[in-house]
């Protein structure tokens, strides 16, 4: 079925097996071409059964593109469906092809060849470089891309790579500035969005094409930049005159840097981003060769300003990208631009450490260690600079950015000293309580742990306190349990707050009690309503929509994470559980009220007419897990081993499945 109906180019042959077996099928000729190239791969592979085996693949290759090239491939190149010219490249990307085809003096078989055919090879490279400039505007990506990549085979391996750069390069830098800042007229509301007859404008501001998918030759233009880099090297920064060099002016660095940074769609950013990466590390080449190297119409000037825009891009895929881009960026640079580079990035490296997407988490942990020496001395010396960046992250629309921010912020207010940190506190405060009412729950407790890291060492008011307080009851898991380990911390400069969270535990612990009764079948039956789930709005799971507003009066979408029901009386209870645990936890009180308030909390368990009651027992194991860890064998023996065995054990079988037994396995 997949070869069928996908094509596969993972290989030369299992390209051409799956144009063979194409559905709907190509016209014949096509597919005889196909299988003729097949059977002198089996042909040529027995003729060599005998030969070297690291050396077999390369040689029954050779053979095979020798003969296919003008007879098969080429035709592939000039058809009018994009399969067979698709698999056409994907012949040509072949090394050994490549090393056939440009007539490298690596085989014996290279000596015997006389003067024709090195006129035929010669006649059959030119076509080949004219049906790959002609794919680089097909309508079909995959052929844009494989002729992309086909440029830096022919650029890599040629031995004048000058007049193929002079025949080549000014179709692509075109398609880069006759596409850069085309759009589209907003269309009345009788027009259909979708028509593909809407006209476009080019070079002219105003309505987007598209923010997520690919913008066609613009894309393609600028990987085709990319791979003609990479094949030519150090040319681009060689002094006049040079034709590579000419194109890296002042104007057109202007051109890349807008479409890396201002361009609304995420895949040119991406592609004009990997382009300047390339050219860093080409000018990371030239270190030692300064006399030669010409400036590059201030080309570092022109990455630095890309980086301070694309590090903080909304897209995660951008944002890697412009990450790799920063590493290259610093390992490339003279020591003069060493000083400003770090004043500039440094705030937006350091929040990327703690960015939600793995990827450029790691990628940037990574970074940071090889780049900064002195971590908490660095950030120490930009210190109101990184704190004004997190600040500002604290308010965007992204609440991936948010909860990094907030992240970033609880290292700063924990691990740089008290007298840096005091100056700032006030700011740090108030963007920090702004963050207890964001509706993203991971906002919110990763703000509620900052605070509670500044109580713990200069103190909260009251306020504040109230604030910490109020998460207990949230109705997320997480944020209850993080808001009684802050309580608890911040009791080390409020201890006269100790017995009112004593009191407040024992005012709120039984609220278990009064919740409604929902059993399984309740939630079943509520889960499997379809009425409850028509008509609902349907986000893609590419689509930033969703997730970039802070405004409450929406839909929550893909991975959302506000959570606007309203707090079930359980949870209450849950909250003043967790609170209990860290109280215990800390010794903040003493073993005999620890067991007097367990069980005030067991006794709340009794009510066992709703779902999430085997949650609220999940948590009081949890308690005595705890006290395992902070108590010694025979404390636990003396205060707790009755009340558990007693109270708790029953549990092994809650839930009808053994859940409870499960939970118990913490004990062993």
């Amino acid at each position: 079925f997949i070869t069928h109906f996908i094509m596969n180019f993972s290989s030369t042959t299992t390209a051409l097996t799956t144009l063979i077996n194409r559905d709907p099928p190509l016209p014949e000729t096509y597919r005889l071409k196909a299988q003729e190239m097949l059977n002198n791969f089996q042909t040529h592979s027995a003729a060599h059964h005998a030969t070297d085996r690291a050396n077999l693949r390369v040689n029954v290759l050779v053979n095979v593109f020798n003969d296919a090239l003008p007879n098969v491939v080429l035709p592939f190149l000039q058809a009018e469906r994009w399969e067979p010219i698709a698999v056409g490249l994907t012949c040509l990307l072949d090394k050994s092809c490549v090393i056939t085809f440009q007539g490298h003096p690596q085989h014996n078989m290279e000596s015997n060849m006389d003067a024709d055919k090195d006129a035929d090879k010669d006649a059959n490279k030119d076509a080949v470089v004219d049906a790959v400039v002609s794919c680089l505007d097909h309508s079909e990506p995959r052929v844009r891309t494989l002729a992309a990549k086909m440029l830096e085979k022919l650029f890599s391996t040629t031995s004048s790579p000058l007049p193929l750069f002079t025949k080549i390069f000014p179709t692509v830098w075109s398609g880069v500035l006759s596409n850069y800042k085309t759009v589209r007229p907003v269309p009345s509301l009788k027009t259909d969005l979708a028509s593909p007859s809407a006209p476009t404008i080019k070079n002219v501001t105003g309505v987007a094409l598209d923010d997520t998918s690919g913008w066609r030759n613009l894309e393609t233009s600028l990987i085709c930049y990319d791979n003609i880099a990479k094949g030519l090297g150090p040319s681009f920064f060689l002094p006049s005159p040079n034709p590579v060099s000419a194109y890296l002016t002042a104007e057109n660095l202007d051109v890349l840097s807008y479409c890396a940074r201002v361009h609304v769609n995420r895949h040119v950013r991406a592609a004009s981003i990997s382009l300047l990466t390339t050219l860093c590390e080409i000018a990371g080449s030239c270190k030692g060769k300064e006399s030669e190297v010409k400036e590059g119409g201030g080309f570092f000037e022109v990455v630095l300003e890309v980086l301070k825009g694309s590090l903080s891009d909304n897209w995660s895929q951008v944002r890697m990208a412009s990450s790799v881009l920063c590493r290259s960026y610093l390992s490339s640079i003279p020591p003069t631009f060493r000083a400003p580079s770090d004043a500039a990035l440094i705030p937006f490296m350091s929040l990327n450490r703690f960015y939600l997407a793995e990827g450029v988490r790691l990628y940037s942990q990574e970074t940071w260690r090889r780049m900064v020496l002195d971590g908490k001395g660095t950030l120490t010396k930009y210190l109101p600079k990184v704190i004004r960046h997190y600040v500002k992250a604290l308010d965007e629309d992204n609440h991936v950015v948010r909860e990094s921010a907030a992240l970033a912020i609880g290292e700063i207010v924990e691990k740089i000293d008290e007298d840096k940190v005091e100056p700032h506190l006030v700011v740090i405060m108030e963007a920090v309580k702004a963050a207890f009412y964001d509706e993203s729950w991971p906002v919110r407790d990763r703000a509620c742990v900052c605070l509670s890291i500044i109580g713990k060492r200069w103190g909260v008011s009251d306020e504040v306190w109230g604030l910490i307080e109020n998460n207990l009851k949230d109705q997320i898991w997480s944020v209850r349990e993080n808001a009684a380990w802050g309580l608890v911390q911040c009791l080390s400069k409020r201890p006269e707050k100790l017995g009112d969270l004593v009191e407040k535990y024992r005012k709120d612990i039984g609220s278990a009690k009064e919740e409604p009764r929902r059993t399984r079948k309740d939630v079943e039956a509520q889960a499997n309503d379809l009425e409850r789930h028509r008509n609902q709005q349907l986000y893609s799971c590419g689509s930033l929509a969703p997730k970039l507003h802070k405004s409450a009066n929406r839909v929550a979408g893909c991975s959302d994470c506000m959570i606007t029901r309203p707090t079930r009386v359980w949870e209450i209870s849950d909250g003043c559980v967790y609170l209990l645990m860290h109280l215990a936890a800390e010794e903040c009180i003493g073993d005999d009220q620890v067991v007097e308030l367990i069980e005030l909390a067991i006794d709340a368990t009794r009510h066992e007419e709703y779902v999430e009651h085997e949650s609220l027992k999940t948590t009081i194991l949890k308690v005595f897990n705890k006290i395992l860890d902070t108590r010694e064998k025979k404390v636990f023996k003396r205060h707790y081993c009755n009340l558990f065995i007693t109270k708790v054990v029953s549990w092994c079988g809650f839930g009808g499945s053994g859940d409870g037994l499960g939970n118990l396995m913490m004990f062993e």
